[in-house]
């Protein structure tokens, strides 16, 4: 039997739409890592993760008059970026002499380097509301997604990058689907097909998702509407 309003079938949708990247930064490849890792939303799909920076360290010795808060502020000026200063320890602590008479300054060995940077790529399952349907009903939604991503295929401008769906007006990132009224994002197209009203849909198949619906999706409708009969 066929549900007599929206009818989804919830395992099959995930969509490439809400591709997001998160980038942390940390002391070491391990600190960046899981910083990334603690950022990520809980039911992310991981599409990948990866370190576009290793951290790198090298020690300078730097002399000053006094704390090492002003070795730290002297070592700026011994680097250039993407090198930032880490941290720092006294080598020997200045002597005032006698009389100032063999003063010296205090030497400090400071810690410079880059920042360790990772990066992780991942969507999120698309949000919908429906409930479960047949398996004849997953090879038709099926179809029918088939069916606009195939004509979205014939129309070259709407892999352009600056392309938006009708719908959220968001990029369509080179995944359109395109139906007789307007072109969709896949997640648009999910929600679209997904939210139908089927008892409406499957009696009047080619006036509700086309015009120009083919045969074999239509000959499937049918088939699915008698079985409900």
């Amino acid at each position: 039997m066929v549900p007599s309003d929206h009818v989804l079938v919830l395992s099959y949708y995930r969509s490439d739409y809400g591709l997001q990247a998160l980038k942390e930064s940390g002391d070491s490849d391990e600190i960046a890592i899981r910083k990334v890792e603690t950022k990520l939303p809980r039911n992310a799909k991981v599409i990948s993760k990866k370190l576009t920076v290793h951290a790198t360290n090298r020690t300078l010795q730097v002399s000053v008059p006094g704390t090492l808060k002003e070795a730290l502020e002297e070592a700026k000026f011994l680097i250039s970026p993407p090198e930032i200063v880490k941290t720092g320890k006294l080598i020997s602590p200045a002597n005032s002499g006698v009389f100032g008479i063999g003063a010296k300054k205090a030497v400090y060995q400071v810690i410079v380097g880059q920042l360790s940077i990772a990066e992780a790529v991942f969507e999120t399952p698309v949000d919908l509301t429906g409930c479960l349907g047949s398996s004849s009903m997953k090879q038709l939604v099926d179809a029918l997604k088939g069916w606009y991503k195939d004509e979205a295929s014939k129309v070259s401008y709407l892999f352009l990058p600056n392309k938006l769906c009708d719908e959220c007006q968001k990029p369509l990132r080179m995944n359109p689907f395109k139906t007789p009224n307007h072109v969709y994002c896949e997640n648009c197209a999910n929600s679209y097909i997904g939210n139908t009203s089927w008892a409406s849909a499957l009696r009047s198949f080619n006036l509700y998702f086309g015009p120009g619906v083919p045969k074999d999706i239509i000959e499937l409708a049918d088939k699915i509407k008698k079985s409900d009969q």
